[in-house]
């Protein structure tokens, strides 16, 4: 029963986004990407959030960031990093990217492709074209470890612990690893939005 709830719950969550979304097959589809048998589209600032390749030109797995930067006019710095793959029942396996801006992540920039035999057989997610590449970085590393621990205001960490911190570096078999905070920059707009 949990399942039933939790597909119901997806699949809202999914409707509400293609409700965003322009969606177009066919010829219209084929007008925006020749090698497309379905598009949806969000505005001219985001990829489309759902390509569907018509069969037989489905693009290789491999060449899919080359592919977006040649049909699409994309930030310089733009990037795709593997966050993780799973296989399904299908035969399908979806290869979740997080989009990058000279190698940082982008709040929200997530991909995913769902691949058979390593053809791209649809694409969703959510992509910002064109992000500034003037970056201001409102924060250092360790001013942003400071705030999340006044946050958090915890009477105690992990790595305050020696044996919590004897046991990480005895488990990873490197005598550098701690349970300390290591913080990364992160590309997010600054009024907290992209759109």
């Amino acid at each position: 029963m949990k399942n039933v709830y939790i597909f119901f719950i997806l699949a809202i969550i999914y409707s509400c986004n293609l409700l965003q979304a322009q969606i177009i097959s066919g010829s219209k589809a084929k007008a925006v990407i020749k090698t497309a048998e379905s598009v949806a589209l969000i505005n001219d600032d985001y990829l489309p959030s759902y390509i569907k390749f018509t069969k037989g030109e489905e693009i290789e797995l491999e060449s899919l960031q080359s592919w977006l930067n040649n049909n699409f006019k994309l930030s310089p710095g733009f990037g795709l990093k593997l966050i993780r793959s799973e296989n399904d029942q299908y035969g399908y396996t979806h290869y979740r990217y997080r989009q990058t801006l000279n190698g940082h992540p982008v709040l929200g920039g997530d991909y995913i492709a769902h691949v058979i035999k390593n053809k791209i057989i649809s694409l969703n997610g959510k992509i910002r074209k064109y992000i500034e590449p003037q970056t201001n970085i409102g924060l250092t590393e360790s001013a942003a470890i400071l705030y999340a621990l006044d946050y958090v205001k915890a009477s105690q960490y992990k790595w305050q612990i020696p044996e919590e911190e004897k046991f990480i570096k005895y488990i990873t078999g490197n005598p550098d690893t701690t349970f300390y905070p290591k913080g990364e920059l992160t590309i997010v707009p600054e009024k907290g939005d992209f759109s």
